[in-house]
C-alpha cells in the first residue's frame, strides 16, 4: 500500500482534462496497478494495525480493486466521463479506509 499515494497521484493526472487522451496508455497500467495492489492487500490485514477491523480492511480493498477496475474499463473504452466517475469512488474508498485505518493522513 506504500506505493498507493504515488501511482493513484499519476492516474489523477492522467485522467484529468485534456490529458486523458494522450495518457491512456499510462492510466491503464496505473489503475491495473492499484487494482492489483488492493487485491493483494486482502490478505496483509496484519497492516492494519487494529486487529479487530480485519473484515472492514478487506471490504475496503475490494472496494478499491473493484473502483480501480472501473476506471480501468473506462480508460479501456475511452470514455473520461466514466473514468471520472470511477475515480470519485475510487478516491472514495482510500478517504473511507483511511478515516479508519489512518486518520492522521487523512
Amino acid at each position: 500500500m506504500k506505493a498507493v499515494p504515488l501511482i493513484n497521484n499519476k492516474l489523477k493526472r492522467a485522467v484529468g482534462g485534456s490529458r486523458f487522451e494522450k495518457k491512456l496508455k499510462d492510466s491503464a497500467g496505473y489503475s491495473a496497478t492499484l487494482a492489483a495492489i488492493a487485491q493483494g492487500s486482502i490478505a496483509n490485514s496484519g497492516d492494519t494495525m487494529k486487529p479487530g477491523e480485519v473484515e472492514k480492511w478487506g471490504n475496503f480493498c475490494v472496494q478499491m480493486r473493484e473502483a480501480a477496475a472501473a476506471v480501468n474499463a473506462g480508460v479501456h473504452a475511452k470514455d473520461q466521463k466514466a473514468t471520472e466517475a470511477a475515480m470519485e469512488k475510487l478516491n472514495q474508498s482510500c478517504d473511507d479506509c483511511h478515516a479508519v485505518f489512518h486518520p492522521e493522513e487523512k
